[in-house]
């Protein structure tokens, strides 16, 4: 990721966010921060009160494990673990379709 600015990684850090990438958004929060230095002011204050709320929800979604604690990161968007009935969307029938009542899947046409 190219690093701009800080207000440009805090919005890459709100659409981590926005996504439930936690560790993504902390990450890129943090970095908006080291971007700003020591400069003092409103854009500071806003970044380290998203940064406290990012790490809120982290703390609530992984158990309390932050990133650079040991824990494991969490799984990236795409790669959650989903238990197999609920890997995919179950296939709709149209109207003039049959439903084969076992699978409530469209049955093969007669």
């Amino acid at each position: 990721m190219e690093e701009k600015s800080p207000r440009y990684l805090d919005s890459i850090a709100l659409a981590h966010f926005l996504c439930s990438e936690h560790v993504e958004a902390v990450e890129a929060q943090r970095r908006a921060l080291e971007l700003l230095g020591d400069q003092p002011g409103e854009l500071r204050s806003e970044l380290e009160r998203k940064l406290r709320k990012y790490e809120s929800a982290l703390d609530a979604s992984a158990g309390g494990a932050r990133p650079g604690a040991g824990a494991e990161e969490e799984p990236r968007r795409g790669q959650e673990t989903r238990p197999e009935h609920e890997a995919r969307p179950r296939a709709r029938a149209r109207h003039s379709e049959s439903v084969d009542e076992a699978t409530d899947e469209p049955s093969a046409p007669a």
